[in-house]
C-alpha cells in the first residue's frame, strides 16, 4: 500500500448550524444539504472530513448516514472553547456513537446542548490532555490568528503545549509575513518556542456544501491507509506528511508511478511507488542497485562519471542481457499536463512510449521527463571526486539572475556575430589587398614609361577599360532584373489550400470560399504584370544583344589601331617598340581593373576598425553582466550554504574552473601540445581567456613574463601554434566567455566544486 496525500476537511458543519449561529437560511432540506455534502466532496477529491459542530453532535448522523458507502472518511467530533475563550476542534474516530460523543462533551465540563458557544468550565491544557489522552481523540487549534484563537488570545503556554501539535491558519504561511504571528508559526518567537514545530493545517467553518470548494477549506495529509490512526499518526512527521492549499502546486509534478520488469534477475518485480519519497531497503544483493540501474535503462539516462557508466553496463548486460528481459515504467509528465504513459524497453532495443491509450507515441522519454536525473551510490562517490561531474551535480542548486542571464547570452550572441562580421571583412579585405597594395608601383612604372613612350594613342586604353566595365555592368544589371522577377514570381499567391474539398466542412465556408476569390484575383493580376515585365527584360536583352555587338566591334577596332600605333614606337631600354607599348597598356588596363577596388579597399579597413571598436565595447559590457551575475549566483550561494549547516559550506572563487579553456586549446591540436602539457592553465592564478589569448598575441617573451608557469618547451609552440591556426582559418576563435568560478570548500568538510559558465567553448567568440 502507497502512502499518499489525502485532501481533508476538517471543520465542517452540520445542517443545522448555519440556521442556529449564523442566522441564515439555506434553502435545503437536511437531506438535500448532506447530499450536497458528497457530491461536492466527490467533485473536490475530498477523503476526509472532520464534523465540528459548535459545543453540539447534532446532525452528525444525518451526514453519517449520507457518506455511508462513500468511502470518505467521517471524523466525527465538536468545537469547543476553554474558558481562556480560546477555540479548539474535538475530532474522533468512525464510528464513534452520538451518545458517547455527548459523554466527551460532559466530561469536557460542557453539558449545556442549548450553549454550544459557551466555554467550558476547563483551560485549555486540561481540553488537551483530555481530548488526547483520556478520550483518545485529535484536537487542533481553531484559526489560532484570528478571534477567539489561541494566538490571537496570546496564550502562548497554549501553543507551546507538547500535546497540542497542530494548528488552523488562514491560507499560506506566507499571508502571515507582516503579522506578529509570521515567526511564531515559523517557531522563531522565544516565548512560543516549541521543542518540536506545530503541524499548521487549512480548515474552515463549512457553513454551507459550497463553501467546500474555498482554497483554505482543506489541507493535505498524507496516509497509506484511510483511518484514524493514520490521520493522527502524520502529525507526528508534519513536515513531510502536512500540506497546506498553498502548498499545492499549480501544475502537475512529473513522477515514476510503478516500475516493471519482466525477465532476468529481477523478474516478476512489480512496484508502486509513492508520488512523494520512495526508500528502497535491504541487504547487499538484494538488488537495489540493479533497480536503480533498471530505471536509468529503461529512460535512457547515461551515467555521468565513467566508472558509473562501466558498472552500469556490467550490471545492465548481468541483469538484463542474458535473457534479453523487459523493463517497462509507468509515470506522469508535468511537461505535457500530468499525462501518463508508460516507457517500455527490452535489452537491445531502444525505448517505446505508449499513451495512456495504449497507443504508440512520437515523445522519447527525455521528451517526457526532461529534468530527470537519476544517481547511483557509486556514481555519487565518484561525482564528489570528478570537478567537472561535481559542478554538473551542484549547478542546479545556484539559482541565477534569469534577466541577467539573459542578458549575458545575446551579448555573447553578439560577440560571435562581431567576430563572424569581422573575419568576413577582413576576408573581403584580402581578396583586393594584393591587387590594391600593387597600385601605387603600377601608377609609377605607367608614369614613367608614357614619358618615354610618348605616345598620345595609349592614353586612350583606360577608357577602352571603362567602356568594358560598363558594357558588362549593364549586362550583369539587365540578368538581375530577369533573375529578380523569376524570384518574386516564386513569392505568388497560392490558394490551392483554400480548396472547395478542404473547406466544405468549414463552418465558415463561404466566408473562406469569398477570400480564396481575393487570392485567385491578386494571382491573376500578378502574373499579368510578371509576363509583360518579363516580356519588357527580354526585350532590353535582345537590343542589348545588338548593341553589345556593335560596341565590341568598336572596341577591337580601337586596340587595332593601338596596337599598330605600338609598332612605331621607339625602342625603351633594349626592348622593341611594340613591347614597350604593350606593356604600357597592360599597366594601364591593370590600372583600370584595380581602381574599383581601391575605395572598397579603404571602406573594408574603416569596417574593420569600427567592428573592433564595437567589440571592445561589448568586451566591457560582457565584464559587467559577468560581476552581476557573479553577484547573484553568491547571493544564491549564501541561501543554500544555509541549507547545509552543518554538513558541507560552499564558497565561489571568480573564474576558477578553466577546464572548458583547456580543452578548447587542446581540442585545437596545436603542435607539440597535449592535454597534459596545457594544465598550468588549471593551476596558474589570475588567468582568464581573454588575459591568455592578448598574451599569445604578445609572443613568447611576453608568455614566459607572465609567470602562468608555463613550461618553456610550451611556450614557442603554443605562441606559433596559434599564429598558424588563426592564420589557417577564420572559424578559429578563442574563448572569451567568462568560465565563472570554483566553489571550493571551507573547513569543515573539505569539498572541491568547479563553476562554469554552460556555454560551450567551442561557440563563444575571441576577444
Amino acid at each position: 500500500m502507497i502512502a499518499r496525500f489525502r485532501k481533508c476537511a476538517l471543520q465542517v458543519n452540520p445542517y443545522c448550524y448555519n440556521k442556529q449561529f449564523r442566522q441564515q437560511d439555506h434553502g435545503l432540506s437536511e437531506a438535500q444539504y448532506n447530499q450536497k455534502l458528497l457530491d461536492i466532496c466527490r467533485e473536490e477529491k475530498i477523503e476526509v472530513i472532520g464534523i465540528a459542530n459548535h459545543g453540539s453532535v447534532e446532525g452528525l448522523e444525518g451526514i453519517r448516514k449520507a457518506l455511508k458507502e462513500s468511502g470518505i472518511l467521517l471524523l466525527p467530533g465538536f468545537e469547543i472553547m476553554s474558558t481562556e475563550k480560546a477555540h479548539f476542534v474535538c475530532l474522533y474516530p468512525d464510528p464513534t456513537s452520538l451518545q458517547v460523543l455527548e459523554r466527551y462533551l460532559g466530561d469536557l465540563k460542557l453539558r449545556d446542548p442549548e450553549g454550544g458557544e459557551r466555554p467550558s468550565s476547563l483551560g485549555a491544557a486540561e481540553i488537551i490532555r483530555t481530548v488526547g489522552k483520556e478520550q483518545g481523540g485529535f484536537i487542533y487549534a481553531a484559526h489560532c490568528t484570528t478571534g477567539n484563537g489561541v494566538l490571537d488570545r496570546k496564550l502562548a503556554h497554549v501553543w507551546v503545549d507538547p500535546d497540542l501539535r497542530a494548528a488552523q491558519i488562514l491560507g499560506s504561511i506566507a499571508d502571515l509575513q507582516s503579522t506578529p504571528y509570521y515567526n511564531i508559526v515559523r517557531n522563531r518567537e522565544s516565548a512560543y518556542k516549541r521543542e518540536r514545530p506545530m503541524a499548521l493545517i487549512n480548515a474552515a467553518d463549512i457553513a454551507v456544501p459550497e463553501d467546500l470548494r474555498g482554497k483554505s477549506s482543506t489541507c493535505l495529509i498524507k496516509m497509506t491507509k484511510l483511518g484514524f490512526d493514520s490521520f493522527k499518526q502524520a502529525f507526528f512527521d508534519p513536515e513531510c506528511r502536512i500540506r497546506l492549499s498553498s502548498d499545492i502546486p499549480l501544475e502537475p509534478a512529473s513522477g515514476i508511478e510503478s516500475i516493471k520488469v519482466t525477465g532476468g534477475y529481477l523478474d516478476g518485480l512489480k512496484l508502486d511507488l509513492s508520488e512523494n519519497l520512495n526508500a528502497v531497503i535491504g541487504g547487499r544483493g538484494t538488488g537495489k542497485s540493479t533497480l536503480i540501474e533498471c530505471v536509468r535503462f529503461a529512460l535512457e539516462i547515461d551515467p555521468i562519471g565513467n566508472e558509473a557508466a562501466k558498472q552500469h553496463s556490467e550490471i545492465i548486460e548481468e541483469n538484463l542481457g542474458k535473457v534479453r528481459a523487459r523493463v517497462e515504467i509507468a509515470i506522469r509528465s508535468a511537461k505535457l499536463g500530468g499525462k501518463r504513459f508508460t516507457i517500455s524497453r527490452r535489452y537491445g532495443d531502444a525505448a517505446t512510449v505508449m499513451d495512456e491509450h495504449g497507443t504508440l507515441s512520437n515523445f522519447s522519454p527525455k521528451d517526457l521527463m526532461p529534468g530527470i536525473e537519476i544517481y547511483g551510490q557509486n556514481e555519487i562517490f565518484e561525482i564528489s571526486r570528478d570537478q567537472e561531474g561535481l559542478h554538473a551535480l551542484i549547478e542546479r542548486f545556484i539559482r541565477p539572475d534569469s534577466s541577467i542571464e539573459g542578458e549575458l547570452k545575446a551579448t555573447r550572441e553578439r560577440l560571435i556575430e562581431n567576430r563572424k562580421a569581422i573575419a568576413e571583412a577582413r576576408e573581403k579585405l584580402s581578396d583586393i589587398e594584393n591587387d590594391v597594395i600593387r597600385l601605387p608601383k603600377l601608377r609609377e612604372e605607367a608614369d614613367l614609361l608614357k614619358t618615354r613612350v610618348g605616345a598620345d594613342v595609349l592614353d586612350r586604353i583606360p577608357l577602352i577599360e571603362r567602356e568594358k566595365l560598363m558594357r558588362d555592368r549593364v549586362e550583369q544589371e539587365l540578368d538581375d532584373s530577369l533573375n529578380a522577377l523569376v524570384a518574386a514570381r516564386d513569392q505568388f499567391p497560392d490558394s490551392s489550400f483554400l480548396s472547395p474539398g478542404a473547406i466544405k466542412e468549414m463552418p465558415h465556408a463561404a466566408i473562406l470560399g469569398k477570400m480564396k476569390e481575393l487570392l485567385d484575383e491578386n494571382l491573376e493580376a500578378l502574373q499579368e504584370a510578371f509576363a509583360k515585365a518579363e516580356a519588357q527584360v527580354k526585350a532590353a536583352q535582345k537590343s542589348f544583344g545588338v548593341e553589345k555587338a556593335k560596341l565590341n566591334a568598336a572596341i577591337e577596332a580601337e586596340i587595332a589601331q593601338i596596337e599598330k600605333a605600338c609598332e612605331g614606337l621607339p625602342s625603351f631600354e633594349g626592348k622593341k617598340g611594340k613591347a614597350v607599348g604593350e606593356r604600357y597598356k597592360s599597366i594601364l588596363q591593370d590600372i583600370e581593373r584595380i581602381k574599383p577596388k581601391e575605395s572598397g579597399y579603404e571602406t573594408r579597413k574603416k569596417q574593420i576598425e569600427e567592428l573592433k571598436k564595437q567589440r571592445s565595447l561589448l568586451l566591457v559590457e560582457l565584464d559587467r553582466l559577468a560581476s552581476l551575475a557573479s553577484a547573484a549566483r553568491e547571493r544564491s550561494l549564501k541561501t543554500l550554504n544555509k541549507k547545509l549547516t552543518g554538513r558541507i559550506r560552499l564558497k565561489l572563487g571568480a573564474e576558477g574552473d578553466r577546464i572548458g579553456l583547456r580543452n578548447f586549446l587542446r581540442d585545437l591540436h596545436l603542435e607539440n601540445i597535449g592535454e597534459k602539457r596545457l594544465n598550468w592553465i588549471l593551476e596558474a592564478s589570475a588567468i582568464s581567456p581573454r588575459s591568455l589569448s592578448q598574451t599569445i598575441r604578445g609572443g613568447a617573451k611576453t608568455l614566459e613574463e607572465k609567470g602562468w608557469g608555463i613550461p618553456p618547451s610550451v611556450i614557442a609552440s603554443l605562441a606559433l601554434s596559434m599564429i598558424r591556426c588563426l592564420c589557417r582559418s577564420k572559424n578559429c576563435s578563442f574563448p572569451t566567455h567568462l568560465f565563472w568560478s570554483s566553489i571550493s570548500a571551507a573547513s569543515p568538510p573539505k569539498l572541491s566544486v568547479p563553476w562554469k559558465s554552460s556555454q560551450p567553448a567551442s561557440s563563444v567568440p575571441p576577444s
